[in-house]
């Protein structure tokens, strides 16, 4: 499966290109690179799983973020942001949150990371 990288995802917090309008599941349904089905993986969040980060969404998702390849070197909110842009459009504000951190474990358990 062909894999695509946008700025953001490899120039955390100094480009914002591909940005949040570019559709990602459009070139997934495509066969170019992946996006996660909502329902299709659940989460340690969603199935009651053990995980030492519950109580802090930030931690977990910056940690969850590191396994993806992010490069949080700028800061843990601007690489949320980053991961927001590619992943989370709905809302790009930095913020860790409960559907972030989902969401990145369905993405590294569709890459076979998780």
């Amino acid at each position: 499966m062909p894999w695509v990288l946008g700025h953001s995802d490899i120039a955390v917090g100094r480009k914002r290109d591909p940005g949040e309008l570019f559709d990602w599941r459009y070139l997934a349904r495509g066969g170019v690179g992946f996006f996660p089905e909502r329902d299709a993986m659940p989460s340690t969040l969603e199935d009651g799983g053990d995980n030492k980060y519950d109580g802090d969404m930030e931690v977990r998702l910056g940690v969850l973020l590191g396994l993806m390849g992010y490069d949080c070197a700028r800061g843990v909110r601007v690489c949320i942001e980053a991961f927001q842009r590619r992943w989370r459009v709905s809302r790009v504000d930095g913020v860790a949150d409960e559907e972030c951190v989902v969401l990145a474990e369905r993405v590294l358990r569709g890459w076979g990371e998780l």
